[in-house]
């Protein structure tokens, strides 16, 4: 698709009041700084996207006056005739203000702004020209093939790079495999997470298993250190027995001692378990009696609550109504003062009387009077028009002075109606608060207790405390029990000392599992490593397939799409570079060539050309050829007003 600008017409658009020009193939636009180069070309991309060339949606396009204030009721359009693959169609913008006249008032005043759309002269809304605009290139398109520094100054550089990526067509990594078989052992892994996220992979495998090795050396030393030595099994063991035996006739002793206290306990026991039916069941009793007395005051409280509910819901009733009654009395008011503003108008009518001023006594050409009927002939039908007039005001004041009257009475109506309804709530609510009191109650948890039932339990309660009090000693045997606490530890003093055989034992097995694991680590280091080594050759093939055949789309520019970082690895880049120069450091001229060799590459691969507008051109002497329409701005001195030469 190519798209050309033919002609452009513009009206007080930032200070050009009415300017028409026509673009030719090569168009140049001479003047001196601020004669409207650049105005020119955010009127074209205004007329299209509704942003000035600087891509910003927010500038002043209104035209101002010597004092720099807008001028005020003035339309401010562009209308472009743009040719697409050699047909012509015009399109054309206009920004208007909004002045509207209020009620009462004899001024206009602004009230905002408003924009209207045509194509080929049919108006449309704004989104169905947008949408007709888009149809033929999006904006992203067109800043991409109309600026020379939107490609590497302003598109975003993983975008930037997306876009090469596309135009050069994907380097697939089964393809550096085949010229390369030894990568053919990591493609699948390359394939699945890409070279970078699998040299990620891989150092973080790496890390993780030097980590563990650093630890094995230290744990293997920290075994041996920790060894404990070997014991004398043998006179252990035969210590053990005998201490065993000397237990075996304490315990003996100890069991009948306990047996006895057993049976002395578990009679005591049952008494407790018998104290504690009876506390439990006069606890029950006395909660029971509770219930019974908290249910009787429930009752009645609750239906306290219910009347004060009533009560309060008729207050409610009460309080709307005097709301309506208040709201009633002001808008009596209102009408009121209304019929006052209206006996006013109707006395100035009467007062007023017909204006004779512009029956014309003497002709206005020759100067001589008219005929006293001709005079007087005109003056009464002035007077009768009049007469009309005022009787017909006269009657819409006196019918409306009726209307508001009638109103004032149905207001009053209905306010009695409400006072009435307020009476009535009033006497409701007295008679339900004088009831109250019926209801009230004080039940107490006595009234409802059997006092014979109760005085048999509290004696039974006496009698088997009396009987658990009594004196019932059990036997001790505490000589006995020190003697067999001190074998025991012995025991145990001797046990603990052939533990150390298991702890050998394990201390023995772990040191052998660590230095197989040891051997083991040091194995998947050695692949990892090779890994690693295969997966930097598949890096550098890979870069150097991908730039390749990106570089091979441009003449005199070059793109670097990988940075060498200082740990030798590599980082994903875009960077234009022209005779060893990034982008960064071109000169204005330098990075206007080189965006326009990326326009041309970029229109020729997606069958895109669009106008190309150089800005401050005069610092380049030659520009590259281009397919594309060229529009330079050029600053001169020589031209303290616009000129435009096309060829």
């Amino acid at each position: 698709m190519k798209i050309e600008i033919k002609k452009l017409f513009i009206l007080n658009f930032k200070g050009i009041r009415n300017y028409e020009t026509t673009f030719s193939n090569r168009t140049c636009l001479y003047g001196n700084n601020a004669t409207g180069k650049t105005t020119i070309f955010d009127a074209f991309t205004w007329l299209l996207f509704g942003k000035n060339s600087l891509d910003q949606q927010q500038f002043e396009v209104k035209t101002l006056d010597e004092n720099n204030r807008v001028i005020p009721k003035i339309n401010h359009e562009v209308t472009g005739l743009i040719e697409i693959d050699g047909i012509s169609k015009e399109f054309k913008r206009v920004l208007r203000e909004k002045w509207v006249k209020k009620r009462g008032e004899l001024e206009t005043e602004f009230a905002g702004n408003t924009e209207d759309f045509f194509i080929d002269r049919i108006p449309m809304s704004k989104s169905d020209y947008q949408t007709a605009i888009s149809q033929i290139i999006s904006e992203d398109q067109f800043k991409l093939i109309t600026n020379p520094l939107y490609f590497n100054s302003v598109m975003e550089w993983k975008e930037r790079r997306k876009m090469l990526f596309k135009m050069a067509g994907d380097t697939s990594y089964s393809e550096i495999a085949e010229r390369y078989p030894r990568l053919q052992e990591i493609l699948a892994e390359v394939e699945k997470k890409s070279i970078e996220g699998y040299k990620k992979q891989l150092y973080v495998d790496r890390k993780a298993i030097r980590e563990q090795l650093d630890q094995i050396a230290p744990r293997i030393d920290e075994q041996t250190r920790t060894m404990p030595e070997v014991p004398n099994v043998d006179k252990i063991n035969n210590e053990i027995l005998h201490y065993t035996q000397q237990l075996k006739v304490i315990d003996g002793n100890l069991d009948a001692i306990q047996k006895a206290n057993r049976q002395k306990r578990e009679a005591v026991q049952a008494k407790y378990d018998e104290l504690n039916k009876l506390s439990s069941r006069r606890i029950e009793l006395e909660q029971e009696a509770k219930n019974k007395a908290l249910e009787g005051n429930s009752s009645a409280q609750g239906e306290i609550t219910k009347q004060k509910l009533t009560i309060e819901d008729k207050k409610v009733k009460i309080e709307s109504l005097k709301k309506k009654i208040e709201n009633s009395e002001k808008d009596i008011e209102y009408l009121k003062e209304q019929n006052n503003k209206l006996r006013k108008q109707i006395t100035e009518l009467n007062d007023d009387n017909p204006d004779f001023s512009q029956v014309q006594e003497l002709c206005p050409t020759c100067k001589r009077p008219f005929e006293i009927d001709d005079i007087e002939g005109k003056r009464e039908a002035i007077k009768e028009a009049f007469n009309e007039e005022k009787v017909r005001k006269y009657n819409i004041l006196r019918k409306k002075g009726i209307e508001n009257t009638m109103e004032i009475s149905r207001y009053r109506e209905v306010i009695i109606t409400w006072q009435e309804e307020i009476n009535f709530l009033q006497s409701e609510i007295q008679q339900i608060e004088n009831s109250i009191p019926e209801f009230v109650h004080d039940y107490k948890p006595q009234d409802f207790l059997d006092a014979d039932v109760m005085a048999k339990i509290d004696s039974e309660i006496a009698v088997l405390r009396e009987e658990i009090e009594r004196p019932n000693p059990v036997e001790n045997d505490i000589n006995g029990l020190v003697e067999r606490q001190e074998i025991q530890a012995k025991i145990d003093d001797l046990r603990d000392k052939l533990s150390v055989l298991k702890t050998i034992e394990d201390k023995r097995k772990r040191i052998k599992e660590l230095e197989t694991e040891s051997k083991n680590l040091a194995e998947q280091l050695m692949a990892i490593e090779k890994k690693e080594y295969l997966a930097e050759m598949f890096e550098n093939a890979f870069v150097s397939g991908i730039e390749e055949k990106i570089n091979l789309m441009f003449k005199n520019v070059q793109f670097r799409m990988f940075k060498e970082q200082i740990n030798g690895g590599k980082t994903e880049d875009c960077t234009l570079i022209v005779a060893g120069v990034p982008w960064t450091d071109l000169n204005s001229g330098g990075k206007i060539q080189a965006g326009m060799e990326c326009i041309n590459t970029i229109g020729k691969h997606f069958d895109y050309y669009a106008p190309i507008w150089v800005d401050n051109a005069e610092s380049i002497t030659q520009l590259p050829k281009t397919e594309s329409q060229l529009i330079r701005l050029v600053v001169s001195e020589n031209h303290q007003e616009l000129t435009i030469e096309t060829n």
